[in-house]
């Protein structure tokens, strides 16, 4: 029986295609009210002003064109201040201005030194302590100094502690801080906040390494949680010498770069600063103020922002066994001139429980690195199917590669801990620089084998490097110590000891202080097949002119399929058989039978079943049952004789 397929869907990941585009022209309305509070029939308030610091900016990646003001407002640097004479009621302001906005990354094409050295004294203000960028927080200080140890690249340096504060902060709008912000620090014991907390905690930790970084206040696309549109947001941008600056934005996972759906609003050095100062003059009056309220539509987004990495995955076994946890692996290369941070994530696959870590690279230009996630298969699947999980791994901006697993009966099992030893492999190989300078090539000499057989994975192990490698332990079964020269290979022949039946995956390693590497090989050990015959069923008594059903349960006990097989069922004076290539299942055998083709009383049915394995060695297997012929006349018993007589020569029956 050949198991029925079963195509799993994905639960579709949503993005805005707006975060797609290089370019978008965005109309931005900024308005709030004022209204008047007399305290006394006399009250009044003689003038009021509000000075409005939240208005679209100008730089390298943002243009603003048409900005109006109403009423009138006066300008002053990044300010608009509004003014009333002798105000009643409400009174309202709004900012109206269309925006451009790029989606046109900083290109560092350099180590940028880390420790930075002699930073300009404009900058010097965004890399020391604020209120809520407390900086100076000894458990900020020791992290920064944690994440960023042993770094000579600034970028490097920033990434890293981008890529932690973004894996290691929970985003929620379920606390107190949805509505007040709090300090690096708090953020940092809490381990929760909003995104202007977890921009205040990189920025304190980025500062607490000696880098200049801002806090950028504007609003951006989302559809997180159900929304759908602009709002709010809060980001940061980081000093590069020789560059200026750089944006982040943790929330999003979006490092060096922000999509252009960013509207940038105000630059400052923390969090606290208000949007709008108010300013009045008064007799027995107070003043009640609204928070601003934001509208974006977008007019025109301009093409699509190009593709800066080759994205693939592949899994690390293409099929796996029920309740197995699997290995998903992306390869990924800079195709740039320029440095790249760049995050991944994993798609939504009913049947598979996904590990939804955000996976993070930092990529300097040409250099190719891997990420991997496990993923778990549900135990509660039905077994008669063969099923096929599609997987999509996509990047922060929006790129994808797809791959698949197949799940069965009889495919290898793999625990997550076996998957995350290798992937701590996998890493530790990308560490040690000299791997590249080794090759491990092993196959078996025979990929199917019967458990009383020998067999051997066979190595060869090449020192393209310029190290006398001594003391290497390479590992199968069994480990063993292992010499090799420059310029050196060596073959070495490994015994297969591992007698229990089942597809395998199995490494082998090689581990040197120097280096790390690993070749898999796949092989199935099988034992010899076995076929049982059961669960016969018969009526216990049948007449002459019925007909009647015998079934019985054809069993495949091993692992191994046997082959040829072949099926005779001797009843009476019936004979009959059947044949299969291969028996790859147990399976109910139902047959519909004549009384006539048996004896008059008591009857022994014999089920024979021949088989072989694959080198043609033979097997048998039989079961059997008993009917009674019952109630026979004379002239019954004529043709049951004649039936009998005649069968043993032809097979007829009268």
């Amino acid at each position: 029986m050949r198991f029925p397929w079963m195509l799993l869907l994905l639960v579709p990941a949503a993005f805005a295609l707006e975060q797609n585009s290089r370019e978008m022209v965005m109309d931005v309305v900024i308005s709030s009210d004022i209204g008047i509070v007399p305290r006394a029939a006399s009250g009044v308030i003689e003038d009021l002003e509000a000075a409005v610091s939240f208005l679209p900016l100008e730089d390298d990646r943002q243009g603003v064109s048409s900005l109006t003001a109403s009423p009138d407002a006066v300008r002053e640097g990044d300010i608009l201040k509004f003014s009333w004479s002798q105000p009643s009621g409400t009174v309202s302001f709004r900012i109206s201005a269309q925006v451009t906005r790029k989606n046109d990354p900083v290109k560092i094409r350099e180590r940028v030194p880390f420790p930075l050295e002699g930073i300009p004294q404009e900058y010097l203000v965004y890399s020391k302590p604020s209120p809520n960028i407390d900086a100076d927080d000894p458990d900020i200080i020791a992290l920064a100094s944690q994440l960023a140890s042993g770094e000579d690249d600034a970028y490097a340096a920033v990434s890293r502690i981008a890529a932690w504060t973004e894996q290691n902060i929970e985003y929620s709008l379920n606390t107190l801080t949805a509505e007040a912000s709090q300090p690096a620090s708090w953020v940092l014991q809490q381990r929760q906040g909003v995104c202007d907390e977890l921009t205040s905690l990189f920025i304190a930790l980025v500062r607490a390494v000696g880098i200049p970084a801002r806090y950028v206040s504007g609003l951006a696309y989302t559809n997180w949680e159900g929304k759908d549109g602009w709002g709010p947001h809060a980001w940061a941008e980081v000093y590069f010498p020789g560059y200026g600056w750089v944006e982040y934005d943790i929330t999003y996972g979006q490092y060096g770069y922000v999509d252009a759906t960013h509207i940038k609003l105000r630059e400052s050095a923390d969090s606290k600063e208000p949007s709008t100062a108010y300013r009045w003059k008064a007799r027995n009056a107070d003043i009640r103020t609204n928070k601003l309220e934001f509208q974006v539509a977008a007019q025109q987004a301009g093409g699509r922002t190009e593709d800066l990495v080759t994205l693939s995955a592949a899994p690390y076994a293409a099929a796996v066994g029920f309740g197995s946890a699997a290995l998903i692996e992306a390869s990924v290369q800079n195709t740039k001139d320029y440095y790249i941070a760049e995050s991944f994530d994993i798609s939504n696959t009913q049947g598979l429980g996904v590990d939804h870590n955000r996976r993070f690279l930092f990529l300097a230009p040409g250099e190719e690195k891997k990420a991997w996630w496990i993923v778990q298969v549900a135990d509660d699947l039905d077994p008669s199917y063969q099923y096929t999980f599609p997987i999509i791994i996509f990047s922060s901006r929006n790129q994808t590669a797809s791959t698949s697993i197949s799940v069965s009966r009889g495919e290898p099992g793999f625990s997550a801990a076996t998957m995350q030893k290798i992937i701590d492999e996998a890493e530790e190989e990308q560490v040690k620089a000299y791997s590249k300078s080794v090759s491990l090539e092993c196959a078996v000499q025979k990929a199917e084998f019967y458990d009383d057989e020998q067999n051997m994975v066979s190595c060869l192990l090449r020192n393209k490097g310029n190290i006398f490698l001594e003391g290497m332990e390479l590992c199968f079964e069994s480990c063993q110590a292992v010499d090799l020269g420059i310029s050196q290979e060596k073959r070495m022949n490994l015994t297969i000891a591992d007698r229990a039946p089942g597809k395998k995956e199995r490494r082998v390693t090689v581990r040197h202080a120097e280096l790390f590497k690993a070749s898999d090989v796949q092989y199935t050990v099988n034992d010899p097949p076995k076929i049982s015959i059961a669960e016969v069923s018969v009526p216990a008594a049948v007449r002459y002119k019925d007909s009647y059903e015998l079934s019985f349960l054809l069993g495949k006990e091993s692992f191994s399929n046997p082959r040829n097989v072949k099926i005779t069922l001797r009843q009476g004076s019936s004979v009959k058989r059947w044949a299969s290539p291969e028996l790859l299942d147990s399976e109910q055998i139902v047959i519909q039978g004549r009384a006539k083709d048996l004896r008059a009383g008591t009857n022994r049915i014999l089920i024979e079943a021949a088989y072989q394995d694959k080198n043609g060695r033979m097997y048998a297997a039989e079961g059997e049952a008993t009917m009674d012929l019952v109630d026979v006349t004379p002239w019954q018993r004529v043709k049951l004789f004649f039936n009998a007589v005649l069968g043993d020569i032809t097979g007829a029956v009268v």
